[in-house]
């Protein structure tokens, strides 16, 4: 069962779904620079191919300001899932994610990655 461990820099405040970009061009450079860090820092730490994944994302708010949203801060890591997506050579639709807000404060996000049988997770119950 691979697991791998690494932190990402604070999504930038363009990333937000609350944020306002001055004009598209800023969120486009934002969006590409957390996709290729995510990205670099999955091939650093050798993820492996695969045909399936979980991502669990902790998020450590910046040392000042409230603590962020938790559906805002997993929307504004969407550029990251897509740039470990790329490094395991998958699509991310095959990819489980989960979160949660942590009290620490140290303005990271730190990513646990758990690829293989352990991220088959089956499916039970119906959505009506």
């Amino acid at each position: 069962m691979p697991y791998y461990t690494f932190s990402i820099g604070w999504p930038h405040k363009d990333l937000s779904p609350n944020g306002r970009p001055g004009n598209r061009y800023a969120k486009a450079r934002q969006v590409k620079a957390m996709l290729t860090e995510a990205f670099y820092e999955a091939k650093a730490h050798s993820v492996e191919q695969t045909d399936a994944a979980h991502i669990h994302f902790t998020f450590h708010p910046k040392a000042k300001g409230p603590p962020p949203d938790s559906d805002n801060a997993l929307a504004s890591v969407k550029p990251a899932v897509d740039g470990i997506a790329k490094a395991l050579g998958l699509d991310d639709r095959y990819i489980g994610i989960s979160h949660h807000v942590s009290a620490e404060r140290r303005g990271c996000v730190v990513v646990n990655v758990s690829t293989g049988d352990a991220a088959k997770i089956p499916l039970k119950g119906t959505v009506s």
